[in-house]
């Protein structure tokens, strides 16, 4: 049998990793998982800064953030998020949309659209109140900056007896109802401003919560809190979020919460892997043979 030379072996690789590359699926078929699909997006490094009132509140993602299959959608870098001309609610009657404009800065963007689904605390006095809405992110690459557009809140929840109005501790079990982007009914229960877990069309709860690592801070400071929660699952129920690692971002000064839900739309694949992976046994067929 004749022997093949070494460059013949390299060639012959490098001809098959661009039919892999060419074979692979690109970003237009690449697959669009949504919140129904069951994926869980995870903050995994997430901070907010309150430098005075409403208007300057901004928010600042690092490090990434992760679904619970291990895709990467940010890497590296960080997100600032402004919000500008903000939520006034200051009685049951009367909300205000907002707008908000979001930077991607010193990282590679990997889903260039975002969904949010925001709830926020806007209730006054005796009478608190929860409003939902639905926060829509277009990221454009070649400018990296990607409006987002809020529309009008709608009233959703209220607090759970024994709370003191527009002051939440942490060992405060909040339970919010509110409406996913599938128009499904889902109740969130919340310790103080942070959300432990959802529960999806429930018809039967038996409730087992640990609290952990929770971190309110002021005016000033930067806030964040780790919670993980469980429920036991009953009749037609499904439970969403177990155990999931959420952060909340709130504004003492205006008494007002926020609680984002992460769903990414579109995540464009890496085929390049696979044409290192050959070409990496390229060179270990080329050692073998020396």
């Amino acid at each position: 049998m004749p022997r093949l030379h070494s460059s013949s072996i390299l060639q012959a690789l490098l001809i098959l990793s661009g039919l892999i590359l060419t074979l692979l699926p690109t970003r237009s078929e690449a697959a669009v998982p949504s919140l129904s699909d069951g994926y869980t997006y995870v903050w995994t490094d997430f901070r907010t800064l309150n430098e005075g009132p409403v208007d300057d509140l901004k928010m600042t993602v690092s490090n990434g953030v992760f679904n619970e299959q291990g895709h990467l959608i940010l890497q590296g870098g960080h997100a600032n998020i402004d919000f500008k001309n903000s939520i006034y609610a200051p009685s049951l009657a009367e909300s205000k949309a907002f707008s908000i404009a979001i930077t991607y800065a010193a990282g590679s963007v990997k889903d260039l659209s975002t969904l949010f689904s925001t709830s926020f605390y806007g209730g006054t006095g005796a009478d608190p109140a929860w409003y939902n809405g639905l926060l829509g992110i277009q990221y454009d690459p070649t400018t990296g900056v990607a409006d987002i557009g809020y529309g009008s809140p709608k009233q959703s929840g209220s607090l759970m007896p024994g709370s003191v109005a527009n002051i939440l501790a942490s060992a405060d079990l909040t339970v919010m109802l509110e409406q996913n982007m599938q128009g499904e009914l889902t109740i969130g229960f919340y310790a103080g401003r942070t959300l432990i877990a959802s529960v999806m069309s429930p018809s039967y709860i038996t409730e087992n919560i640990t609290l952990g690592n929770l971190y309110i801070g002021g005016k000033g400071n930067a806030d964040s809190a780790n919670t993980t929660g469980s429920f036991q699952e009953g009749s037609d129920m499904t439970v969403i979020g177990m155990g999931l690692r959420t952060y909340g971002t709130f504004d003492e000064e205006a008494r007002q919460r926020y609680f984002d839900e992460l769903g990414i739309q579109d995540i464009i694949p890496e085929p390049g892997s696979a044409a290192l992976a050959i070409l990496g046994l390229a060179g270990f067929a080329l050692r073998r043979r020396r």
